[in-house]
């Protein structure tokens, strides 16, 4: 019986020792031997995608100016000590600085901050620490933000418009940014092509716009017409009369026609379009003719309550305001401190509530759309012009490095979209665009 038991005994052993150096990790592996998996007749799939990580240290994906104010930031707990820049392809490090500990948080990790506006050399780098590892890189140099206004402006050029009131919205912000930053100069040629676009879309005896661009296959179709989008035409055909009658005049005299017809047609329809949209065209042409009708119009829209206006889809408010406020016809004085007292108080309140603790931006940022922050960074800037004056420049500037990588999602709002592919990019939208070149224009002084 003990024979047995024994025998029992080893048996076990060697089955257990067999067993132990067939884990995997073991040493003593045996290459010999083949398994062979009943894989149901399917064929085995070892792919996966891997997440890309995104790196814990944000800043401008696109860059710095070498003389402006530089911060990184910082996002775990107990980020303390050093941080260091290193020259992107050699891995040199060539600038160390010191985390600063703020009262930011991203859920529930600590931000903290990195200055290196002491940095002023030119290049492409990464910023390193060595508990979160690197930034994605950026660049220092003179000819960033002009290298990303380039950009912008090919946009607008290639950019396929089919809709009215999405051209006009565009060029009107595009000749605004003319207006306000002298040194600007948009490309011409664009702009009269698309002008002359335009006026091919009137329709000759009402003069009224269509929605969309008649295309030519459907030439034996009516185009349906939109009221708000003949309003909104009229006054960018204005805006272009004021900017360059001196340097286009036959071509300004044709657009300007074409613009008191259109505005002759939607006075008959004033109270079925936004009211936003014909106080656009009336400003646009009282500063372009100093006509009474228009002077009239304008007093109108005053007469209607902040409850009874109505608003477009894309708001010209504000290129409206802009309009009224820089005509050289005679204007009411207290309607322009009223609009200059508006804007003065939203500009304040922007700056109050841009806080260190949220990236230099207002603390709801991150649940704000991209129109509500453009229209914010807009607003300072007209502001800054009428004043005459950088006041606000700075925060433009936060709000950009904003839009560049330095948010909550770690993303170029301008060039990716979000996590899970659905969210637009920024030059996903041409209206978008031709306000961020507005913006740009600013930031950059000119």
């Amino acid at each position: 019986m003990k024979k047995k038991v024994r025998l029992s005994v080893c048996i076990i052993c060697l089955l257990l020792f067999n067993a132990c150096a067939a884990l995997p990790g073991q040493e003593n592996r045996t290459g010999d031997v083949s398994f062979k998996q009943d894989t149901l007749g399917l064929t085995p799939d070892f792919s996966y995608e891997v997440k890309e990580q995104k790196p814990n240290i944000l800043i401008d994906r696109e860059g710095y100016l070498p003389d402006e104010k530089k911060t990184a930031f910082f996002i775990g707990n107990d980020i303390v000590g050093e941080f260091y820049i290193k020259e992107e392809t050699t891995g040199e490090t060539v600038y160390q600085g010191v985390i600063s500990g703020t009262n930011a948080s991203i859920g529930e990790e600590a931000v903290s901050t990195g200055d290196f506006s002491a940095f002023l050399e030119e290049g492409n780098f990464v910023i390193y620490h060595e508990k979160l590892g690197y930034s994605y890189p950026f660049t220092i140099g003179k000819n960033v933000y002009d290298n990303v206004l380039i950009r912008l402006a090919n946009l607008l050029k290639t950019y396929p418009y089919t809709q009215v009131s999405e051209s006009a919205y565009t060029l009107s912000n595009v000749m605004m940014t003319k207006e306000i930053y002298k040194d600007f100069e948009p490309d011409r040629v664009f702009i009269q092509n698309a002008m002359r676009r335009l006026l091919e879309a009137q329709d000759e005896k009402t003069g009224a716009f269509p929605l969309t661009y008649p295309k030519q296959a459907d030439a034996e179709t009516e185009p349906e017409i939109s009221l708000s989008a003949t309003a909104e035409t009229a006054g960018v055909l204005a805006q272009y009369v004021f900017n360059f009658k001196d340097t286009d005049p036959e071509f300004c005299a044709e657009c300007l026609r074409a613009a008191q017809k259109a505005f002759a047609y939607i006075e008959k329809y004033r109270g079925n379009i936004s009211t936003d949209s014909w106080y656009f065209a009336a400003t646009q042409l009282y500063r372009a003719t100093g006509g009474y009708r228009y002077r009239t119009a304008i007093a109108e829209y005053d007469s209607i309550s902040e409850a009874s206006r109505t608003i477009s889809e894309y708001d010209y408010t504000i290129l409206a305001d802009i309009a009224y406020l820089s005509t050289s016809y005679t204007t009411d004085f207290k309607r322009c401190n009223a609009i200059m007292e508006r804007y003065l108080d939203r500009a304040q309140e922007i700056s109050l509530n841009s806080l260190r603790e949220n990236f230099y931006v207002l603390k709801n940022a991150d649940t704000m759309s991209e129109k509500e922050l453009l229209e914010d960074m807009m607003i300072l800037g007209i502001v800054n012009y009428v004043l005459s004056g950088r006041e606000y420049a700075g925060i433009q500037q936060n709000y950009i490095h904003y839009f560049f990588g330095i948010n909550a999602q770690r993303r170029n709002l301008l060039t990716e979209t979000g996590d899970d592919g659905t969210q637009e990019t920024l030059q996903d939208d041409i209206t978008k665009v031709s306000e961020f070149i507005f913006v740009m224009g600013n930031v950059l002084g000119r």
